[in-house]
């Protein structure tokens, strides 16, 4: 499990961030927190993290995703947050998992 995590995060940290995510709620925080979880996670320095802290995409985040993947027709820029947003709540379902999965094997 930590392999696929670890990759899915270097594909992660490939990716620029995106314009729009500068400006969505508090979008920039919670992809640096959720960042720096999974990096202590993939290098072996996160000890008894709880599975709900894992951090989550604030209310107005969230609110702008809605929006734009009901749009039919979205800009470049807005496609871009939409895939690099997807990339993070992968890394957070698959985190997720792993720490579920080491708890119910402790």
């Amino acid at each position: 499990m930590i392999d696929h995590i670890r990759r899915e995060y270097e594909r992660f940290d490939d990716l620029p961030f995106p314009d729009l995510g500068k400006v969505v709620g508090d979008f920039p925080f919670y992809d640096s927190l959720l960042a720096g979880v999974v990096h202590s996670y993939i290098t072996g320095r996160l000890v008894d993290f709880d599975v709900d802290n894992i951090p989550i995409p604030d209310d107005g985040t969230v609110e702008v995703v809605d929006e734009l993947r009901r749009k039919p027709i979205r800009t470049l820029e807005e496609q871009e947050f939409l895939d690099y947003f997807d990339v993070l709540q992968n890394l957070q379902v698959m985190l997720q998992r792993a720490l579920q999965q080491e708890g119910s094997t402790s």
